[in-house]
């Protein structure tokens, strides 16, 4: 209402001029595209997050359960449990760092390869903005693997070596 009283008293001679078309008339949908696309990208990294999780989980819960009667007699021969965590977790670690720099790498040469296809050298107020939050999103999927990962052999390193290889 606002808009068109100012229309209407400072620019009442000129003919089809509409002030009344903001920038929610022209650009709105695009806005609103942009934001459904994003909540899209945001529910697909949630899922994926999870996907992560569960199978890491089970990579983790198959192969100390076929190593189970191994890590039982090591522990019998006197392995700690941090001797035994080390064990199950070297091959983990070494996969999720192998993991976190091809994404880092990849994070380096999307912003590349986007910067060319715009003409213009690397942005890197852009790269360091967005690249932070695709930084602090690897981090957060590294960390959560890895807890998940160490929760499962802390708990398998916990168990009575003792008990599992009577009930065998």
């Amino acid at each position: 209402k606002e808009m068109q009283e100012v229309q209407k008293k400072y620019f009442k001679d000129v003919p089809g001029l509409n002030l009344c078309t903001t920038a929610f008339d022209r650009w709105g949908k695009q806005f609103l595209i942009y934001e459904t696309v994003l909540q899209l990208c945001t529910l697909l990294v949630i899922v994926a997050l999870l996907c992560v999780i569960l199978t890491v989980y089970s990579s983790v819960s198959l192969e100390t359960r076929g190593r189970q009667k191994e890590i039982a007699i090591r522990k019998v021969n006197g392995a700690k449990v941090k001797d035994i965590i080390r064990l199950l977790s070297r091959y983990y670690v070494r996969t999720l760092a192998i993991a976190f720099s091809i994404a880092i790498l990849f994070l380096i040469a999307f912003t590349a390869v986007v910067s060319v296809m715009v003409g213009s050298m690397p942005d890197w107020d852009y790269f360091l903005g967005t690249g932070a939050m695709t930084i602090v999103s690897i981090l957060v999927i590294t960390l959560v693997t890895a807890l998940t990962v160490g929760q499962k052999i802390y708990k398998v390193a916990k168990t009575n070596a003792a008990e599992y290889l009577s009930s065998l």
